[in-house]
């Protein structure tokens, strides 16, 4: 019988006022004896006269609404299945993923986490860059689309990328020095955009094509000191070399060329080789140069390619042709992180080891020449503590901490967690996040005196989640 109840205009946002001309009915409440008795005494209310206390509470005098905002104190899961290399290390050694609409940052050492919350939709992808401690960020939905750059220390914002309407976003990659940002959009084109990081500036674009694009990186060559043999972070900005960036996705790859005196790029469509069948580029890594004597361009294998077949491809400098496969999986290589070891030069070549994941469980460290040094399986051994439905789309993310000591590691079934690069021991006695990971969240309940909650969704698991105090976390 509320349904006539009238709410007077005022001046004063903060105050509601109760229709004064209505009267006061004592109210005939139904309220069981066990939860009546119990809520009166919680609140210091005549529990022999609950019907009366009620008529009391909705026919008081004005009064002031309550003004405290709602504080997030933990985010439990994470977006690891439906976005592509986007959980990283920051340069504190913070843990940097998305969650939802969050930019999470989680110290484990102090099990602490902060939230950046620039978007309005749900996070498609994310860079970081460890040398200046920026994070990027784009988003799904309708109308305009943003990308945000926000910083991975504290989660402040630093400014936002406008660009268009375009459905949302596939990828995005910092340039090696940070001063570009390549966004790869999901509309029909899916269009390339090039930013300016310093000022947000829209450089250059690019009309991509309709064969879905996945992964994205730039090349090192143009990056390479020809001197020390050092990649450089700090490159001008007045640059006018061109910049090569590898784009893997749908039974395609493509070169872009970025032509910064010119703000304008191009694209040419990568080959395969005449007797390979196509197969999709699930993921793309940068290789480390070797620089060339006085001055002369560096040289070396430019880029890695994981293919679906569960191969790696090799392509040179400044080819457009895969130059060989290297059988490395059985099933889809879905994830890769090159680990530089030392700096090439121009006597010495570069020294890295690849680290690359499949479906399964797979994971495996690669020499220079992509033969496994070691290999472990993540599902098979119960101590990594990882959800079996989550290995049919494998891993998703990997990364290496900045010492080359941990493995950071995200798969679909919404999980992170770390193991020792050397001993592929696991660091930290399970995942560090969990989350639910396909479709929809159907049930949830809190526990009726602990601070406790339990959720089930379609990916067939039930979750319970403690109170965000002491390591004990979630369950």
């Amino acid at each position: 019988g509320l349904e006539n109840d009238s709410i007077a205009e005022s001046t004063d946002t903060t105050t509601v006022i109760v229709n004064a001309e209505r009267p006061a009915v004592e109210l005939d409440l139904e309220i069981s004896e066990f939860s009546g008795l119990k809520w009166s005494e919680h609140l210091d209310l005549n529990k022999n006269n609950l019907s009366k206390e009620a008529t009391i509470a909705l026919t008081a005098p004005p009064s002031l609404l309550p003004t405290d905002e709602i504080e997030l104190s933990w985010v439990y899961g994470s977006s690891t299945r439906h976005t592509r290399v986007s959980v990283h290390y920051s340069n504190e050694g913070n843990i940097i993923y998305p969650a939802g609409i969050l930019g999470m940052i989680y110290d484990k050492v102090q099990h602490k986490q902060l939230y950046s919350m620039p978007h309005i939709d749900e996070i498609t992808a994310l860079d970081v860059d460890i040398h200046t401690g920026l994070a990027v960020s784009g988003h799904k939905g309708v109308g305009v689309i943003t990308v945000c750059i926000w910083n991975t220390k504290d989660g402040s914002i630093v400014r936002y990328l406008d660009c268009g309407s375009v459905n949302g976003i596939a990828t995005v990659k910092f340039s090696p020095n940070a001063q570009y940002i390549t966004v790869v959009c999901q509309d029909n084109d899916h269009t390339v955009l090039v930013f300016n990081v310093p000022d947000g500036r829209l450089l250059a674009s690019y009309r991509n094509g309709s064969k879905k694009p996945l992964c994205l990186t730039y090349s090192l060559s143009e990056y390479t000191n020809t001197t020390s043999g050092t990649t450089t972070t700090t490159t001008s900005s007045n640059s006018i070399s061109p910049i090569r960036i590898l784009q893997g996705g749908y039974l395609h790859f493509k070169f872009l060329t970025f032509y910064p005196s010119r703000s304008t790029i191009y694209g040419k469509t990568g080959s395969y080789g005449s007797d390979v069948t196509k197969s999709n580029v699930n993921c793309v890594g940068a290789l480390p140069l070797q620089p060339g004597s006085d001055g002369a361009e560096a040289s070396g294998n430019e880029f890695l390619l994981g293919m679906n077949d569960g191969s790696i491809g090799i392509i040179s400098k400044g080819e457009s042709k895969v130059g060989s496969f290297v059988p490395t999986m059985k099933g889809p290589v879905t994830a890769m992180y090159v680990v530089k070891l030392k700096d090439g030069t121009s006597d010495e070549p570069p020294s890295y080891k690849v680290v690359v994941g499949g479906i399964n469980g797979s994971l495996k460290l690669l020499d220079q020449e992509l033969q496994p040094l070691l290999e472990w399986n993540l599902y098979l051994n119960p101590i990594y503590g990882l959800q079996p439905l989550g290995r049919v789309r494998g891993f998703k993310s990997l990364c290496v901490d900045k010492l080359n000591r941990k493995i950071l590691y995200a798969t679909a079934g919404g999980e992170i967690g770390e193991i020792d690069i050397h001993s592929g021991s696991d660091i930290n006695a399970g995942p560090l996040v969990t989350s639910h990971f396909r479709d929809q969240l159907h049930g949830l309940c809190t526990h009726p005196l602990r601070q406790e909650c339990i959720t089930s969704g379609d990916d067939k698991t039930c979750l319970l989640y403690t109170s965000p105090s002491p390591r004990d976390r979630q369950k």
